[in-house]
């Protein structure tokens, strides 16, 4: 017996009787219930977030988030959240469907979709914080580094996220993080890339030079 399933039910029976609520069981064929099939067997491979604390300490940097574009219940971090499917309090389900312009969004996409969310920053004009892995080989790499090395006009700030004594992800990623704040509200051209070099040294020559 599931006990977490037996406390549940129990807490409808209890509810039930409380407010004289009669439920009725009714069988439905799987045949004629593929959206709750479909569901019951749907496995995010790519729900993951970050751990409070860096959160906490990102936003220190950066001022605080309103609106978190992709969550669960479970991992969000502001009163405001979007999240694949609907859950209780979600402002809107599909977070490209709605504009981030506005607010300062809290955007921690599932590596899969960081071209289309690094897009949906250009389209709606928003500003906030990406976190994304360092893989310097991914498809989604042109778009923050368009030359391979210096990071996109649009971001004005980066971190490196620090691991302090765990790992900086809910369900223990290990690879390397970063946060980039993107701002394409009020973007501007930079005069110099010194700050925003990801090359190996931290400088590269181009940026000695200027």
């Amino acid at each position: 017996m599931k006990t977490n399933l037996q406390e549940i039910l129990e807490d409808v029976v209890h509810l039930c009787a409380k407010y004289h609520i009669v439920l009725t069981p009714v069988w439905v064929p799987r045949e004629e219930s593929h959206l709750a099939d479909y569901r019951s067997k749907l496995t995010d491979v790519d729900d993951w977030g970050i751990q409070a604390h860096i959160f906490q300490w990102v936003i220190t940097l950066w001022g605080p988030v309103t609106t978190d574009r992709f969550a669960t219940r479970y991992n969000i971090k502001c009163n405001r959240f979007n999240s694949r499917f609907w859950s209780p309090s979600c402002e809107g389900i599909d977070a490209y469907s709605l504009n981030w312009q506005g607010v300062n969004n809290w955007v921690v996409p599932p590596p899969s979709q960081i071209v289309r969310a690094w897009k949906h920053f250009q389209i709606c004009k928003a500003t906030g914080v990406l976190i994304i892995p360092l893989w310097k080989g991914a498809v989604f790499w042109p778009c923050l580094c368009p030359d391979g090395i210096h990071l996109a006009k649009c971001v004005t700030d980066w971190v490196a996220l620090p691991e302090f004594n765990s790992t900086a992800t809910v369900k223990g990623r290990t690879y390397k993080l970063i946060a980039v704040y993107v701002d394409w509200q009020n973007y501007h051209e930079r005069r110099s890339n010194r700050g925003f070099c990801l090359s190996a040294k931290g400088l590269c020559h181009d940026c000695l030079k200027s």
